[in-house]
């Protein structure tokens, strides 16, 4: 053995005394406790940061939550009418291919057993029968609502998140004509032209 310390080359070096003393109860030259402290300080701080940005962020999302809610749960006559025309246009669509394959027109019965048309929005509409016979140069219609979309007073929501109406809006109906094509009338216009000359069948027709 030449004296050395065989076991320096493990330990940077550092003797027998100085191992003991960083392996030692705080207090009798051991410096691991402390740096400890300071170690979990920073992690309890780093922690706390980011609770801080997941609650901001938890925050956003429930707030923007609530505003769709508000957005698809708050009735506006404006999409109403939409939907109801986008109805009519798909029914519209399917009464041309099934004429197209029968060579007449459905009833709305036909569509809800042909899988075409949901049960519950045909009771919206109402296949027409005419009273009296049309005009010849006239459009026939084929389909109405059965009871027209509510006026809408100036100031109501109406389009988008916070627009209103800046006028008066009376009550609507929409029908589908006998060219498939859908058009939207006052309900007085609709009670005038047509009241007195159709009638409104029953859903299973």
């Amino acid at each position: 053995m030449n004296g050395r310390d065989e076991t320096a080359g493990f330990h940077g070096g550092a003797t027998s005394d100085e191992r003991a003393g960083r392996a030692g109860p705080a207090g009798e030259g051991g410096g691991e406790r402390p740096r400890g402290k300071q170690g979990l300080a920073r992690l309890l701080r780093a922690y706390g940061r980011v609770t801080s940005i997941l609650l901001g962020i938890g925050l956003l999302v429930a707030g923007g939550t609530c505003q769709s809610y508000r957005w698809f749960t708050t009735p506006r006559a404006s999409t109403d009418r939409v939907m109801v025309r986008m109805s009519l246009r798909a029914i519209g669509q399917s009464f041309g291919v099934y004429r197209a394959e029968h060579g007449n027109w459905p009833t709305l019965g036909d569509l809800v057993r042909r899988g075409e048309l949901y049960a519950e929005p045909a009771r919206q509409f109402a296949l027409v029968r005419y009273t009296s016979e049309a005009k010849a140069d006239e459009r026939r219609v084929l389909v109405a609502q059965r009871a027209p979309c509510r006026a809408v007073r100036r100031g109501e929501p109406w389009g988008g998140p916070g627009e209103t109406t800046d006028r008066d809006m009376p009550a609507a109906r929409y029908v589908l004509y006998d060219d498939l094509r859908v058009d939207a009338m006052t309900e007085d216009e609709f009670q005038k032209q047509y009241g007195s000359r159709i009638e409104l069948l029953d859903p299973d027709h």
